[in-house]
């Protein structure tokens, strides 16, 4: 686990990657952020009802957002870099750093 950190510490630093990741996307992270409460308002069970109507690659950006909010997650590298480029892939890593 997370050491040395409190809870509030640990929800930040997920709250800031999610943030990072989808800056470039406003409208993607108004669709799972609550700004407010600086959480994420959206469940993976979620992401279909979400995601109607987006393109594969907003698809994709929402599932890797949730990956770095929940710390989990099965996309590889390689299927990133492939699916979204380079300059998303770097930011998804540099994202993925602030947890």
């Amino acid at each position: 686990m997370h050491t040395g950190q409190s809870f509030l510490q640990i929800s930040c630093s997920y709250f800031s990657a999610v943030n990072l990741f989808l800056k470039n996307h406003p409208r993607l992270l108004d669709l799972i952020i609550d700004q407010s409460k600086q959480r994420v308002s959206a469940s993976r069970d979620d992401l279909d009802w979400l995601s109607h109507g987006l393109s594969d690659s907003e698809k994709m950006r929402l599932h890797l957002a949730l990956d770095l909010w929940s710390g989990e997650g099965t996309v590889s590298a390689l299927s990133i870099y492939q699916k979204l480029g380079k300059d998303a892939a770097f930011l998804f890593f540099r994202a993925a750093d602030l947890i």
